[in-house]
């Protein structure tokens, strides 16, 4: 949405998001989630700690400190600061296992790569919890509720919530992004060809107008940008 808007002005917006949700790993989370912050704490932030050039050990404490830092820029508050530091710790496991970790062999690829994107999507989300929480106390009360799944109630309405959760994981793990769909070529500000049929643009208005009627639909209580907290 923010690249296309900026080009109906003329501006060239850097690509920021690319489903991160399906990330391997850490490493690759920060690749494709908030590319710009990231590519910002990296160049100013970690390059001149001392990067990778001071050895291993050096490196991985570089990126802890960067992603520490990462915390306290979106506020000074200790949530933030230990949501940094998760995955300021998440990135140093990652870096510390492609240095010293075992290598797998080839069969069993595929099934690293599911259980990579899991690990990393509940690591992701335990970290959230601290992002979003007021305070502190709040934080650890919901992971204490999030470990215990027994006290989860399963009435009609819980049971929808899980519905749409679990449609939206779906959405976020096995459909292709808006990128992918489209054929974008970032770099040329291109579409793909196949999007240029006249057969296709009654499919895109029809969709186009489904997904504003449902976003109409959902609107059932205010939510400021989140942004605005900061």
């Amino acid at each position: 949405m923010a690249v296309g808007l900026g080009a109906l002005f003329g501006l060239r917006i850097p690509q920021n998001f690319d489903s991160p949700y399906k990330a391997l790993d850490p490493s690759d989370f920060w690749r494709r989630w908030h590319i710009s912050l990231s590519t910002c704490m990296r160049d100013y932030v970690y390059i001149p700690l001392g990067g990778n050039q001071r050895g291993t050990n050096r490196a991985i404490l570089n990126v802890f400190l960067t992603m520490v830092i990462g915390g306290l820029w979106h506020g000074a508050a200790w949530t933030f600061v230990v949501w940094g530091a998760l995955h300021g710790v998440y990135l140093c496991i990652n870096h510390a296992w492609s240095n010293y970790g075992l290598r797998l062999p080839p069969r069993f690829a595929r099934v690293a790569d599911v259980a990579g994107t899991a690990l990393t999507f509940l690591a992701v989300v335990v970290a959230w919890v601290f992002f979003r929480a007021p305070d502190m106390a709040t934080a650890l009360s919901v992971l204490s509720k999030m470990a215990r799944p027994g006290n989860v109630g399963f009435g009609r309405v819980e049971m929808v919530y899980a519905l749409f959760v679990a449609i939206y994981a779906a959405i976020a793990w096995f459909a292709p992004n808006t990128q992918e769909i489209m054929g974008y070529d970032h770099e040329n500000r291109t579409v793909g060809a196949g999007l240029r049929a006249p057969r296709m643009r009654p499919l895109f208005l029809y969709a186009t107008g489904a997904v504003l009627a449902f976003g109409i639909l959902g609107i059932q209580q205010h939510s400021e940008f989140i942004y605005f907290r900061f």
